[in-house]
């Protein structure tokens, strides 16, 4: 819980290319989306829309709506093991 990323935690760094110490990530398959707050919003931006990875201000959308908007019906949500 503090701005160093251990190597173990670092998967967003993994999959989507963002090297900030909080964020949430979301992959379907047609998009995917990056929720960060106001602190990292331009280095999200820097960092990951030219892999075609949109970036939200979490305070603007809560992620919740945004798979509401675009997660198909029917369409199975996984959540890895071990986050807090």
């Amino acid at each position: 819980m503090n701005e160093f990323v251990p190597d173990e935690a670092k998967r967003l760094r993994w999959l989507m290319g963002f090297t900030g110490s909080a964020g949430l990530g979301i992959v379907t398959q047609s998009s995917a989306v990056l929720f960060v707050d106001g602190r990292y919003l331009s280095q999200a931006q820097w960092e990951v829309e030219s892999h075609g990875i949109s970036v939200q201000d979490i305070s603007q959308q809560r992620p919740e709506e945004w798979l509401f908007k675009h997660m198909p019906r029917g369409e199975t949500l996984s959540i890895p093991s071990g986050l807090n």
